[in-house]
């Protein structure tokens, strides 16, 4: 056979076996049988009744010719045996007359064999196989038909003609051989085949017959292939149904066959245990059905390219599963069980009755879907094949939404038609205004495109340097279409911030040159308009002068001249916008400390800015060049030389402070540090101590050792958050009583001047404090100086005391004098709740800043503790990570908001009488972490009450730094989506575990190992 002679061995029994010769290496696929044939007996003499069988068997081989040879020889390279096992089985066959029709002249077009696993063939075959036990299963062919449904492979050969017999030397021109696999069963099989090898194919052709290129025959040739993918898609959704389909557990323990007839039904009634059993059995069906209840009524995770047909294949899936449970319970082994216990009068059939009812509901609903989305499968169908305006399409949708909604609205009232058109077309804007800003990219390439083929010197570089930029802009790996993917959006304004950078007025945009004595802001402005000037002249002159510009090159030049005189005017007003911003602002510098001092020699220095004379400048040419100016800088503008002469009498005072300091004896030192030393504790212990704790609170709770949930930690904070706000504003409190009573401190050593000073004796006047504006102001930064600076208020006493005063010459004097000591005292009041503000300041951005330490990416991981805990999950076919990335970034910023909402709880002073006296005098004060906490109910009427009031909150949230922290926080998960992404791929190597069958999976490798 096949050119191999076969050895004959004899046995012990002096039997004779035939070897099948082995398969030549590399001839034969990589295929295996399940189980092999590994002999033939041929020596033994047979019974008489089945030498007829032998005889039979003898006749086809007979008949076994070249043709037949170069058959077997196809199927054996194809399955994996040698062409004698291969011509063994095929013998087998009772018959092979399908391969002498296939053969003969006039005959069929078409062989087909399955192999596939079947009963072990008996004594019919003609042969015995060893160790082949009747019952047993093995793989063999079948000619023609298998014996049951198709489970295995079926090798076909094909003959386009057959007006002339085959014959072994044409045999390998005239058929075709093909394999069709059914091991994953026939839809899919059929599917793959047409799949992988027709579609394939139809697609490659170029001889469509008599279709041309015409715009109805390419129409033609589309609607054929759609219908081949309709088919394809049918056979997917028809086979997912069938595999998705649950069977009601098969029970083996009880014969539900003798459950038939009434008088049996009655005497299992009467049986206490088959009732108990058939109980158990109905409450396993049970479950089984309640589960797909459950699943039916969940909310699916959808595709992002999910379409209407998705909702249809959906219902169709669903109504496939639960029709076939409804036919299983209207089968004869459920009706033998319900009928058992309506007979025995089971409790259970009350709560099965209400199932059965549930799931007609559900098969009902499903069935009903189904129907009414059949009704636009073939509106939905061009969507799918087509190429359609998305844009144009989205509002014509708009636009009958809107008229079918007011058409119902006045036929049936006002709440007919409550559905959310943003839940209807939210997605479809979303993509159409992604499409916009490809589109914008587009047209942005093509204009830059033409500069490569212009001869302007310099062009060439400008060209080469967006061909850079768009270039890297095309390396990415995301989906431009995806409108979920915010990458887009932010590469989208990095294109644009760098074609921006490209235009003709960007080699000076930074620094341009200004003009002699003009500041930065305004001299920008005025050389941007220099350069509109510079455009705008010779557009008018043409404007006016010809109608050059009428014509398709003059209409090119304006669209250029549009575009860039939109990007001198945005120059300005961008620059103009930022200048008005920043002067909106301007009163917190100007509320600065009027004293600091000097870092090394400590000396007092005038904190006069000198951006104050700038801001000056640039509102006195902001005014001339015709823009608007805020009102807060013209105040400055027209307080001007208000200014300047203030900062010379400070200056002025400094001077006299340094002239008293050198000239005041030490002995006056002691005699007044009693004094200072309550203003000291006042400022320094009850104020500057609890400022500094306000600023080193931490508004928010992150774990230290490990990470938590989301859910946790946005449950700790916010009770966390609404402690700190409280426990602030008790601090604030605290802080204003104490600054109350140091103004009352120097309210009670102020003295009005009088006749009467005089008369006094020099001890008492050494420790008055005497009415001199200078003294005064002096005293009222003197609480900031410590014990070896006291020297400063003793010595301006002593000078007052050696001076003698002249008596006071009019009563509005005094009135002036007292009123300007006022002032001081609310300038005091005005210094500490600035610091107050700062330290509120201070503590929200550091707890801002300890969320951004802790979620941002390092380069040495083991530095950062993580604080949230995420997980990969598997969804079948896919990975994903719970909670996802947008979840975590909305929990951020919930946590960004419950910090600022602290500042919102903390009062600002002088509202004390709208508080209820909330606080009540307790000694020392206490931390965020280890105060003690109040009731819930007290302490959320105390926060209610005090976010009423004027408080922090504006102060704190507009601060820039803050504000900046707020920004990056917002987009925090961005930068950590690629390490995201890693992380997935990760797994990727595993995917086999769960998207391959693991039994067919295990049945391959032992089929390659020859093992049974």
């Amino acid at each position: 056979m096949s050119g191999e002679e076969e050895k004959e061995e004899e046995d012990a029994g002096g039997r004779r076996s035939c070897a099948l010769p082995r398969p030549q290496p590399g001839r034969y696929l990589a295929r295996a049988p399940v189980e092999r044939c590994e002999g033939l007996w041929s020596g033994r003499v047979l019974p008489v009744r089945s030498a007829q069988y032998v005889k039979a068997r003898e006749d086809r081989k007979a008949q076994i010719n070249a043709s037949y040879k170069y058959i077997f020889e196809v199927l054996s390279a194809r399955i994996g045996l040698d062409s004698a096992t291969v011509e063994e089985m095929i013998l087998d066959a009772p018959s092979l007359e399908a391969f002498d029709s296939f053969f003969a002249k006039r005959g069929r077009k078409a062989l087909k064999i399955f192999y596939q696993e079947g009963d072990a063939p008996g004594i019919e075959c003609g042969r015995m196989i060893p160790g082949a036990a009747k019952g047993s299963k093995m793989m063999q062919f079948y000619v023609d038909k298998p014996p049951d449904k198709i489970i295995g492979l079926c090798l076909f050969f094909v003959r386009c003609k057959n007006d002339s017999a085959i014959n072994e030397k044409t045999i390998h021109e005239e058929i075709y051989f093909g394999v069709f696999d059914a091991t994953e069963g026939l839809l899919r099989g059929v599917k793959n085949m047409v799949e992988k090898v027709f579609l394939p194919a139809i697609l490659t052709t170029s001889n469509w017959g008599t279709l041309g290129e015409t715009k109805e025959d390419t129409k033609d040739k589309q609607n054929f292939l759609e219908t081949i993918n309709r088919y394809l898609s049918f056979l997917e959704g028809t086979a997912a149904s069938i595999e998705g389909t649950v069977e009601l557990q098969k029970i083996d323990y009880i014969n539900f066959s003798e459950l038939r007839s009434f008088e049996k039904v009655a005497a299992a009634a009467d049986n206490y245990d088959t009732v108990h059993q058939l109980e158990e059995v109905l409450m396993i069906w049970y479950k089984q059905i309640e589960h797909v209840l459950i699943e039916s009524k969940q909310i699916r995770r959808e595709a992002n390219d999910s379409g209407p047909l998705t909702e249809l294949e959906h219902w169709k899936y669903t109504s496939a599963k639960l029709n076939f449970i409804i036919e299983q319970i209207k089968g004869q082994n459920c009706k033998a069980v319900i009928n058992v216990l309506r007979v025995g009068h089971s409790k259970l059939l009350r709560t099965w009755q209400e199932l059965d009812a549930r799931i007609t509901d559900a098969a009902n609903e499903s069935k009903d879907n189904v129907k009414y989305l059949y009704t636009i499968e073939n509106v939905c169908r061009p969507l799918y094949v087509t190429d359609v305006d998305c844009m144009c399409l989205l509002k014509e949708y708009q636009k009958c939404f809107r008229e079918a909604k007011q058409e119902i609205l006045e036929t049936l009232g006002e709440k007919a038609f409550e559905v959310s058109e943003m839940y209807i077309f939210g997605k479809s804007e979303a993509f159409c205004r992604r499409l916009e800003k490809i589109t914008e990219m587009i047209a942005i390439e093509k204009n830059f495109s033409a500069l490569s083929l212009c001869a302007i010197e310099g062009i060439d570089l400008m060209a080469v340097k967006f061909k850079n930029i768009f270039h890297i802009f095309q390396k990415k790996q995301y989906d431009v279409l995806d409108p979920q993917n915010t990458e887009f959006d932010v590469d989208f304004d990095k294109f644009l911030t760098e074609v921006e950078r490209l235009e003709l007025y960007q080699s000076q945009k930074d620094d341009p040159p200004l003009a002699r004595n003009m500041p930065p802001i305004a001299g920008k402005i005025l050389w941007v308009r220099q350069l509109f000037r510079r455009i705008n002249e010779p557009i008018n002159y043409f404007h006016k002068n010809s109608n050059i510009l009428a014509s398709p090159e003059g209409k090119a030049v304006v669209q250029s001249y549009n575009k860039l005189a939109y990007v001198l005017v945005e120059f300005e007003v961008v620059y103009h916008n930022a200048w008005m911003k920043e002067m909106s602002q301007l009163e917190y510098p100007l509320q600065a400390t009027i004293f600091v001092r000097h870092p090394k020699s400590e000396k007092f220095l005038v904190n006069f800015d000198p951006q104050i004379l700038e801001i000056v400048r640039e509102t006195k040419c902001m005014i001339k060049l015709g823009l608007e100016v805020p009102e807060q800088a013209v105040k400055i503008v027209i307080i001007e030389n208000k200014l300047k002469a203030n900062k010379l009498r400070l200056e002025g005072l400094v001077q006299c402070y340094e002239d008293l300091c050198r000239e005041t004896p030490n002995i006056f030192v002691n005699l007044l540090t009693t004094k200072m030393q309550k203003v000291s504790v006042l400022s320094e212990v009850r104020i500057g101590s609890i400022l500094k704790e306000i600023s080193d609170t931490a508004l928010v709770i992150l774990p230290a050792d490990g990470p938590i949930k989301v859910e946790d930690m946005l449950t700790c904070n916010e009770a966390y958050t609404k402690e700190c706000a409280a426990l602030l504003n008790t601090k604030s409190m605290h802080i204003e009583d104490a600054v109350q009573e140091l103004i009352a401190l120097f309210e009670k050593n102020y003295e009005l001047p009088s006749s009467k000073t005089s008369e006094e004796g020099e001890g008492t006047a050494c420790f008055k404090i005497k009415h001199n504006v200078q003294l005064t102001k002096l005293l009222f930064f003197s609480f900031t100086v410590k014990e070896k600076r006291i020297a400063f208020e003793n010595n301006e006493k002593e000078k007052e005391k050696n001076t003698p005063e002249a008596p006071p010459s009019e009563d509005s004097k005094v009135d002036e004098k007292e009123e300007e000591f006022k002032k001081s005292c609310k300038d005091l009041l005005a210094y500490f709740t600035r610091r107050l503000l700062f330290s509120l300041q201070k503590a929200t951005r550091l707890s801002l800043a300890s969320i951004k330490k802790r979620i941002s990416v390092s380069d040495k991981p083991e530095e950062v503790t993580p604080f949230l805990k995420a997980e990969v999950h598997l969804a079948i076919p896919n990975l994903e990570i719970v909670p996802s990335l947008d979840d975590i970034q909305q929990a951020i910023n919930r946590m960004i908001h419950l910090i600022l909402e602290v500042n919102r709880g903390v009062a600002q002073w002088g509202q004390r009488h709208l508080q209820k006296s909330i606080l009540k005098p307790q000694p020392g004060t206490q931390q965020a972490s280890s105060g003690k906490r109040a009731k819930k109910g007290e302490k959320g009427t105390e926060d209610a009450l005090i976010r009423k009031l004027k408080n922090f909150y504006a102060g704190v949230t507009e601060h820039e730094a803050i504000t900046k922290l707020v920004v990056l926080l917002s987009s925090s998960m961005n930068p950590i989506k690629e390490i995201a992404i890693e992380v997935l791929q990760y797994f990727e190597k595993y995917k086999i575990l769960w998207t391959e069958d693991k039994d067919a999976k295990i049945q391959a490798i032992r089929n390659n190992a020859g093992l049974t």
